[in-house]
Formats: structure tokens, C-alpha cells, sequence
């Protein structure tokens, strides 16, 4: 008898991240919740240009008469979220989106990564809850000749931890920028090839400036740069598209190259995307290896300067992974300029060394005006 294909009620998203707040957090556990509180605060102190917060439970509720809420608290570099005991972490991701680092008070929540504070006077509840704590990556010893004990041993078996005296905080400090490296998001590529080329009267990416058609170039030139590149297309035309390059076909209709953006985003959501429009024909290597040479992935973007017109240039810009719910956030309230976006958030600009890497060409009127600087085959 055939099997039948299990029915799905949803559609199959990618989802951005495997832990439950956060990408990178981290629950803290072992110790009382000041002690954990201090030895967050010491560490953000030290941590360089990372933005840093601190999930906690509300420890008095009795004002707030909200099943659920999220009260934000701005301490020098560390951003403290508490909430109520009922918590949702849908909510919470949306309030820590846009952090490098999550510290979790795991005396009250859990994380996909923990960090034990050895305390010799709570070795008895942290035994109780040891069978929770599935990826031991640091164990804080009080000194330098602190044992052990059985129970963690057994459990940290399974993971190999390192073990750091909290004295030492610049091996902690370390550690922690180490691992923040060694996870930093990969950087995939994007060429924007989905216009309709109404002012052009042709393709755009179909253009030839450099031996071959300009998608085809942009792809070539990002690829050397890139874990991977695609090349961002109407579902419409994904079949007339030759390439040996793979296609991310608009799942967010008439939004021109938002819709684009989007749509990788959504694809991919826990990568950052070098985003670069297809009718740049002055884009370089050299200006490439620039952006992302100066990439700050504590921002939402990291783009180019324009000084003609005095704005960021959307359009040859790495977007991180804590753009794709703030893009969604603009487009829910009637928004679809990439621009605006830049503008109004926390990004990154930089002055090209090149100024005409930000010329466009996406008109007969644009052509008339470069055709002495190519001639297009």
C-alpha cells in the first residue's frame, strides 16, 4: 500500500537561529541571581563595541498587571530585560533582535549554551537541575584550585568545557570574543537582477559591460568574496535566466528591491547578504574588498556614503540577519524604502575610495551620459 505524503497545516519556513532567545546566548546558572547579575556586569564592562543584554525574571511583578511584559532597563554598555515568571519568548526575541550577545539568568530561564558559576554553597540545587544543562561550554571556578565536583563532572563529560577562575577576567574576556568570532555569521552574496528595466527599454542584467552579462559579472565579482551567491529574480523570469549561479525567486511581491532583500532574508535568514544592484557597472573588486573589510556586524548594515546625495546607498550594502525583522517591521507600516531603513536605524557608513562605484546606470538618459566610459557589447 503507498504512503501517503504527510499533510502540512503550514508552510516550511527556514528559521534564523536554533536558540530560544537569541543566536548566541548564553545561560548562566550555579549561583545566586546578584552573583550572576555581577559577573554579567563585569564581563560586559570589559567586552569591546558588542551590544550586550541580560535576561532576567522580574523579581517584583506586583505593578504590572500584564500576563506578559518586558520591562527594559539601559545600565552603561548592558541592556537588562526583565520579565514576567510567564514568560514568552516569542515576544523576548523581538526586544533582543538586534544584540551580539545574550546573557540569560538561567536561576529562572534556559538557553541553548551554559556557562556554571561554581558556587561551593549551591553545589546541592545546581546538582538538582544539572540534568537540564545538555552544553557546558565554561565552567567559573572561585580560584584557581577549586575541584570539581562528581555530579558536573559526569555531566560536562559530554562537552569538554573550558574552566576559567572568575578572577581571570581577561581569559574570560577571551573567551567570549573567541567564541563570537569563531560563530560570526557567514556572508552570503546577492545581485539584484528583478527590475522590470522600464526606463532602460531592456534587461539591465542582461547588459554586457565586462564579456559577459552584468548579473553574470556582479555574481562573479562577489563570489570571490562570498560563502555563496545568488542572483535575485521574478519567479516569471527565472526560467529564461541562464546561469551557473542559483536564483532566489521574489516570495515578497511588488516591493521592487525590497521584495528581493526580503526574500533572501527569508531564504536565508541566518546569513548576512552582500546586496548589490545589477546596473552598477563601476562596481570593483577593490570596492568589495572595502565594504566588507570595514563590515561592523554589530550594526544592521554596513554601506557606502553617498555624498551626492548625501544618504546611504541601499544598493551596495551588507544587510545582517537582525535586518530581516526590522525590514518586516517597516513594510507592516507601509514602508518598502531600503533607504529609509539606513536612515533611521543604527548602521554603519563608509566613504568609498571610489566614488564612481556608486554610479548607476539604469536609463537611455544614464547611458548617453557614460557611454564614453563604455561601450557595452
Amino acid at each position: 500500500m503507498p504512503i501517503k505524503n504527510k499533510h502540512r497545516k503550514h508552510p516550511k519556513l527556514n528559521k534564523p537561529f536554533e536558540g530560544i532567545y537569541h543566536h548566541n546566548e548564553w545561560q548562566i546558572i550555579g549561583d545566586n541571581c546578584d552573583n550572576i547579575f555581577i559577573f554579567t556586569q563585569q564581563i560586559t564592562e570589559t567586552l569591546p563595541d558588542l551590544k550586550i543584554g541580560y535576561l532576567d525574571n522580574d523579581h517584583n511583578p506586583e505593578q504590572y498587571q500584564n500576563t506578559f511584559y518586558t520591562h527594559i532597563e539601559k545600565k552603561d554598555k548592558l541592556s537588562e530585560f526583565k520579565t514576567k515568571s510567564i514568560d514568552n519568548p516569542y515576544q523576548t526575541r523581538k526586544f533582543v533582535s538586534n544584540l551580539d550577545l545574550l546573557f540569560v539568568n538561567g536561576n529562572h530561564y534556559q538557553a541553548s549554551k551554559q556557562i556554571i558559576l561554581l558556587n561551593e554553597q549551591r553545589l546541592d540545587k545546581l546538582e538538582k537541575k544539572i540534568s537540564t544543562l545538555n552544553n557546558i561550554q565554561l565552567v567559573v571556578t572561585e580560584n584557581q584550585n577549586q575541584e570539581i565536583p562528581g555530579f558536573l563532572l559526569n555531566q560536562i563529560g559530554k562537552t569538554e568545557p573550558i574552566i576559567i577562575p572568575k578572577t581571570n577576567i581577561s581569559e574570560l574576556v577571551s573567551f567570549f570574543m573567541k567564541d563570537y568570532h569563531d560563530n560570526k555569521v557567514l556572508l552570503n552574496g546577492l545581485v539584484l537582477a528583478g527590475g522590470n528595466s522600464q526606463r532602460m527599454g531592456l534587461d539591465k542584467g542582461q547588459i554586457v559591460y565586462h564579456q559577459k552579462e552584468q548579473r553574470e559579472h556582479e555574481a562573479d565579482l562577489l563570489n570571490g568574496f562570498c560563502a555563496k551567491t545568488f542572483i535575485s529574480c521574478k519567479k516569471e523570469h527565472q526560467d529564461s535566466i541562464q546561469s551557473q549561479y542559483d536564483l532566489i525567486c521574489d516570495t515578497y511581491i511588488g516591493l521592487g528591491p525590497y521584495g528581493g532583500i526580503l526574500s533572501a532574508l527569508r531564504e536565508h535568514p541566518d546569513r548576512a547578504w552582500l546586496v548589490v544592484a545589477c546596473d552598477l557597472p563601476f562596481l570593483t573588486q577593490s570596492s568589495v574588498e572595502q565594504l566588507i573589510s570595514e563590515r561592523d556586524t554589530s550594526k544592521l548594515a554596513t554601506c557606502f556614503y553617498n555624498k551626492e546625495t548625501q544618504f546611504p546607498e541601499p544598493l551596495i550594502t551588507i544587510w545582517e540577519p537582525r535586518a530581516y525583522p526590522i525590514l518586516l517591521d517597516y513594510l507592516s507600516q507601509g514602508f518598502s524604502c531600503p533607504r529609509k531603513v539606513l536612515i533611521n536605524e543604527d548602521i554603519k557608513m563608509i566613504e568609498p575610495v571610489d566614488n564612481s562605484t556608486l554610479i548607476n546606470i539604469n536609463s537611455k538618459e544614464d547611458w548617453n551620459t557614460y557611454e564614453d566610459r563604455f561601450t557595452p557589447e
